[in-house]
């Protein structure tokens, strides 16, 4: 019995070698902390190369690279897509749904981590979708059906018709490459098959409450109805910030460094610098789609620069 015990337990370090080595084994890929009443839980959708010198112009002859070299972050750099659920006695939420099969093979993982997690998609019961960009509202959909048949898919009416109405003219698909027409249609059709079934919730591009303790705070710029989400419980609040941060090591050492994915440039950048001094002064608790996964931190002002502290490791999913 001891001898074939040994022959097992040397087996195990070798299997497990085998599934990393073929890929068979992901990292983690959910993460939990205590909010308020509300249990929150990143779940990671997998992630994108990004060529920073592409998507930021060099600013006062700096380049992004360079910035990126000195948080140690080889270009192209790995960026998270990261998507959350909140969870309450009475509600099943997601913020985003990820990019589904619309971003390549190293993104697309939402459904994957719920299913680690212990959930279906049809335990969702609504989806908080922060802007109509691939990455973010692409997973509603896979292979031409609805991944969340029970869910209200709640959408700021602006970024709503802007990217079902107005994307759809002539003038409009003039403006994008080929590949960018292909990824703008996948995503109009994700959201218009919720449509078609009367899932679709659109609300005010302004201030205000959505569910219970959730607000809506409207972040206009990288695109026209990019909305930021409030989770308010027992006076503990956290942000779920969308796209107001793409390169941590990048955007919040220039702030006003011009990214390309932003659909009205100037605003973005007065909007994104904004954001980043109020949540610095309240010392904010963020849930970033971008920042590193779980995404969790604060943000520390430094002069005209910010810095990013992402919370601790912790076994009870602690805050602070």
């Amino acid at each position: 019995m001891k001898k074939s015990r040994s022959k097992f337990m040397t087996f195990i370090p070798l299997l497990l070698w085998l599934l990393v080595s073929q890929n068979l084994v992901g990292q983690p890929s959910f993460y939990t902390i205590q909010l308020g009443e509300y249990k929150v839980t990143a779940l990671s959708d997998g992630s994108v190369d990004i060529d920073v010198d592409a998507l930021f112009d060099a600013q006062e002859g700096v380049k992004a690279s360079e910035l990126t070299t000195k948080a140690f972050l080889q270009n192209p750099v790995e960026v998270s897509i990261n998507s959350y659920l909140i969870q309450s006695s009475t509600h099943t939420i997601l913020v985003d749904a990820g990019a589904g099969d619309l971003f390549g093979a190293a993104a697309g993982k939402l459904v994957q981590s719920l299913h680690a997690y212990g959930l279906q998609p049809e335990d969702i019961t609504d989806i908080l979708i922060t802007h109509i960009h691939v990455d973010h509202a692409g997973g509603l959909a896979r292979d031409n059906k609805r991944v969340f048949p029970n869910a209200i898919i709640h959408i700021n009416e602006v970024e709503f018709t802007y990217w079902l109405a107005t994307m759809n003219s002539d003038e409009a698909r003039n403006t994008l490459s080929a590949e960018q027409k292909k990824i703008v249609e996948g995503v109009q059709h994700a959201v218009s098959l919720y449509t078609d079934s009367n899932q679709i919730v659109t609300f005010k591009n302004q201030a205000g409450s959505l569910l219970p303790d959730i607000k809506v705070l409207p972040t206009i710029g990288h695109t026209p109805g990019h909305t930021v989400y409030l989770l308010d419980s027992k006076e503990e609040q956290l942000y779920f910030w969308g796209d107001l941060v793409h390169v941590v090591s990048v955007q919040f050492e220039l702030p006003f460094m011009t990214n390309h994915f932003d659909e009205d440039q100037d605003l973005a950048k007065k909007v994104r610098n904004s954001f980043y001094q109020s949540m610095a002064e309240k010392q904010s608790l963020i849930a970033g789609a971008h920042q590193s996964f779980p995404g969790f931190g604060r943000v520390r002002q430094l002069h005209h620069n910010y810095e990013w502290i992402a919370v601790p490791y912790s076994i009870k999913g602690r805050t602070k």
